[in-house]
């Protein structure tokens, strides 16, 4: 996706607002879980936003990130207190589990048992 000044400041404003909302807000439903949001995506318009999160070593991704949803309204509700001053429209969140972290572990873990 090509960004301009534009996209890349809005960006910027959406994953450190969502940051915030996962370390502050919704601290109370996940206790003890390591969430990263690792990559956010959205388009032009702003209708919707595609966030990538990554669980660390959970070991049920699945139910964690039904967990998200669950409370997928709560969160937009959240992130539009925070940047609602900014940006006209809050878009519709929709979450996707990131297991690049994953992928990079097991190719290590693969490369040191090689030698």
């Amino acid at each position: 996706m090509f960004f301009n000044f534009n996209s890349k400041k809005i960006s910027k404003i959406i994953y450190k607002s969502l940051g915030e909302i996962f370390m502050k807000d919704i601290k109370k439903i996940f206790i003890n879980k390591y969430i990263t949001i690792t990559y956010i995506n959205f388009f032009k318009d702003l209708n919707l936003l595609k966030v990538y999160i990554d669980f660390g070593i959970e070991k049920d991704k699945f139910y964690m990130l039904y967990k998200i949803e669950k409370y997928n309204s709560y969160i937009r509700k959240l992130l539009g207190n925070y940047i609602g001053k900014k940006i006209k429209k809050i878009p519709y969140i929709k979450f996707y589990i990131d297991n690049s972290l994953g992928f990079i572990l097991k190719i290590n873990n693969l490369l040191l048992s090689s030698r």
